[in-house]
């Protein structure tokens, strides 16, 4: 039998709902068939058809969570273990829970795991969801120790939490940001997104994900479409299928130099991708110690992004470099011995009909913004030679096929060239605040070498797309069903209000990210110059008593000028507003029951109607500790009593004899 209230089994089992669905993406199939099994059976002793689980399935179960737990160390990093860890010992320590000594358990558990949900989701709606499960784990803890109706469980569970929050608050302002001191492996926490290599047709995936990547803020208006290329990948290796990053561009040394006036100051405010590069304006440059420069004006996190993270840059011009090394130029023009014969030679004869690089290039561009090139999210397969399958018999394809094309021609016809991968455009907010970058405005395009001007940006989607380059990719490709199929937020597109209320979300998230994850060690330093004269501890031991004591006191009541009326005396009093219709409510210093038969004598279908609730009431008000069952019907006699005089009132005038309460 167990030793926990129903009440507190139903709070039980709705909590581990709200804090342990989130984290099913982080879940084994092992440790979701164990959790599953482990709710089905809360639910049975819930609605006492089963009892607790005998002893050798709590064992078979143990051996089961060993055995997910065991699958999770070949590769899938501490993390995911530790989360699938939690959530199997949180489901079975659930199901033997007969005790207030384990629901304690249970509970702490739940508050542990609430707190893992922040480790790469820190938004505000998040924060929303993550104070409803302090409440409900909360609640479930309060009924275990008070006996009170489910909704004034909850309200009291939310007000612990709201006089919470002023402490909260101070803490997160005042107390200072002490960098991590140990990070653990998340390998398993990767969110979908560019690769460090690329296929012809990978980019098309990307497009049909509405995943943010990151959200930019300028300090002037933000530049127009066209000119937002975010930099990531630089992708200067073709195996003749895939293209990656050679060890050149790896170990090539980062450019020192600084860059020169005029200067565009913006902000990122970057998702967690648990990658090391970041998508910046080429010649962007940051003061920030989380960031370290690379080479080809790249810049990569110190370690892989975990959290959302904001990071302020710089982007400014650079002076072009004079030369090439060798053996730059020589990766630029490495081409696979065999393979595409057609694009070799239409290659060569570019080379032999244009003499400089650069109007090379500019036939390439020509060639496809002349011929019947389309852009498309679902290319014709392209058979063993990719590039002479595109260039000269399908003509359809999306922005890696073009980037791959023209990087393999001009590299066939001498010109040094490479694709850059990351991202192009993206959507600007309501207030036209912030550009929001997503998935699908992914993108690859072209970069090559000019003598004495140095590496060269080149789009060849926009020979064939420019709405692409100059609208986005969602004015561009909402048209194609398999944008708009798997892009769950561009079927709402057709409803206004919808999309509108998108906007607001996404203004309501920046604006989040912009001053409580973005209120950071160098802004919290500002704050305390600012208002405090610098930072002290006895400052901060001064501001956080005062604090405490200002809680205390408004938590002991003393600065309430009246206390909530109880429930019973507030329905007595309705009643006898009721009564007053008919001139025979309670006078002053009459006693319920002198007052009850009084109402008797006035009339007979009153007092049939009265006498139910005023008795329940006197029961109810003489004693110490009213159960929330007898409140309840309290409130159920007392809506009878307001039907019978509403029926009473419409059938015509109630018969009252006039007797005065000394009668």
């Amino acid at each position: 039998m167990s030793g926990i209230s129903r009440a507190t089994q139903g709070w039980m089992l709705l909590t581990q709902v709200a804090i342990m669905v989130p984290l099913m993406d982080q879940a084994s199939h092992w440790t979701l068939a164990i959790v599953s099994l482990c709710l089905l059976w809360r639910l049975g002793i819930f609605f006492a058809r089963w009892a607790s689980p005998p002893r050798w399935l709590l064992n078979l179960l143990g051996i089961g969570t060993a055995a997910a737990l065991f699958s999770q160390l070949s590769g899938n990093g501490t993390m995911a273990t530790l989360i699938n860890l939690l959530l199997l010992g949180y489901s079975l320590k659930s199901i033997e829970t007969k005790s207030g000594k384990d629901l304690m358990v249970v509970l702490l558990t739940g508050y542990f795991l609430i707190g893992l949900h922040l480790i790469d989701r820190f938004g505000a709606i998040m924060s929303v969801q993550l104070i409803l499960m302090v409440a409900l784990n909360s609640a479930c803890m309060l009924s275990n120790y008070r006996s009170q109706e489910t909704k004034h469980t909850f309200i009291l569970s939310l007000k612990l939490i709201v006089a919470s929050l002023p402490l909260a608050i101070a803490l997160f302002v005042l107390i200072p940001r002490l960098p991590p001191m140990w990070q653990i492996q998340t390998s398993t926490l990767a969110r979908t997104g560019l690769s460090d290599s690329m296929a012809l047709g990978d980019i098309a995936q990307l497009t049909r994900s509405d995943e943010l990547v990151m959200r930019a803020s300028f300090t002037d208006d933000p530049p127009p479409a066209e000119q937002l290329y975010w930099r990531a990948l630089i992708l200067d290796s073709y195996d003749g299928r895939r293209w990656s990053a050679s060890a050149n561009v790896a170990t090539e040394p980062a450019e020192h130099y600084q860059p020169m006036a005029p200067f565009l100051d913006y902000s990122l405010q970057v998702e967690a991708n648990n990658q090391t590069w970041l998508a910046t304006l080429r010649g962007s440059r940051s003061d920030s110690s989380r960031l370290r420069p690379q080479a080809a004006q790249q810049l990569h996190w110190q370690v892989p992004l975990i959290s959302r993270t904001k990071i302020d840059l710089q982007q400014g011009h650079y002076p072009a470099a004079m030369s090439l090394s060798l053996e730059a130029e020589q990766q630029n023009l490495l081409l696979p011995a065999h393979g595409n014969p057609l694009a070799r030679q239409w290659a060569q004869q570019l080379r032999e009909q244009y003499p400089q690089p650069q109007q090379r290039m500019a036939a390439i561009m020509s060639h496809f913004r002349q011929n019947p090139f389309r852009y498309t999210l679902s290319p014709p397969p392209l058979g063993g030679e990719q590039i002479d399958g595109f260039l000269f018999n399908t003509k359809a394809g999306f922005c890696g096929h073009y980037a791959s094309t023209m990087v393999f021609v001009a590299r066939a016809a001498g010109v040094p060239a490479r694709i850059v991968t990351g991202y192009q455009g993206g959507e600007r907010g309501l207030n036209n605040e912030f550009v929001s970058v997503y998935q699908y405005n992914a993108h690859a395009w072209v970069e090559y070498w000019l003598p004495l001007q140095g590496w060269q940006r080149i789009d060849p989607t926009a020979a064939v797309a420019p709405e692409r380059v100059e609208q986005g990719a969602e004015a561009t490709l909402s048209q194609q069903p398999e944008f708009s199929q798997q892009s769950g937020l561009f079927t709402w597109r057709n409803s206004r209000a919808i999309w509108h209320l998108r906007g607001v979300l996404e203004q309501l998230d920046y604006q989040w990210s912009r001053h409580v994850i973005g209120f950071d060690h160098k802004r919290q330093i500002s704050f305390w110059q600012e208002w405090l004269g610098g930072f002290q501890w006895w400052k901060l031991a001064v501001l956080l008593g005062f604090i405490l004591l200002l809680v205390g006191i408004s938590q002991s009541g003393l600065l309430s000028r009246t206390k909530p009326t109880p429930t019973p005396i507030r329905l007595y009093n309705k009643a006898q507003q009721r009564l007053s219709r008919w001139g025979i409510q309670r006078l002053d210093n009459e006693a319920p029951l002198a007052h009850l038969e009084r109402v008797q004598q006035h009339s007979q279908a009153l007092y049939d109607a009265y006498l139910p609730f005023c008795r329940l009431f006197i029961e109810v008000q003489y004693q110490a500790t009213p159960t929330p069952a007898k409140i309840k019907r309290l409130r159920g006699r007392f809506q009878f009593f307001i039907r019978q005089t509403n029926q009473a009132k419409r059938r015509g005038p109630v018969a009252v004899k006039p007797v005065t309460a000394h009668e």
